[in-house]
């Protein structure tokens, strides 16, 4: 779709160069990363103007992984 896409480990990472001309940023996590660095990230956008966060349905939802058969008996 032609937008810049960057993959960061916290918000140390982040450039403020990537958002200087945006309108909007999203940001995406998987379930396993921790919400502190989640809350980094936001928190750094924060600094730079105002923001909105929506809670999505998606988001609370809850999700149960249990292990395989083999790695349980183990």
């Amino acid at each position: 779709m032609g937008v810049p896409t960057y993959l960061i480990a916290d918000s140390n990472e982040l450039d403020r160069e990537w958002v200087e001309d945006a309108r909007c940023v999203g940001v995406t996590a998987g379930a396993s990363a921790p919400e502190e660095l989640v809350e980094g990230v936001v928190n750094w956008l924060s600094r730079l103007g105002p923001v909105e966060v929506p809670l999505w349905k998606a988001a609370m939802k809850r999700f149960e992984f249990r292990l395989p058969a083999e790695l349980a008996r183990a």
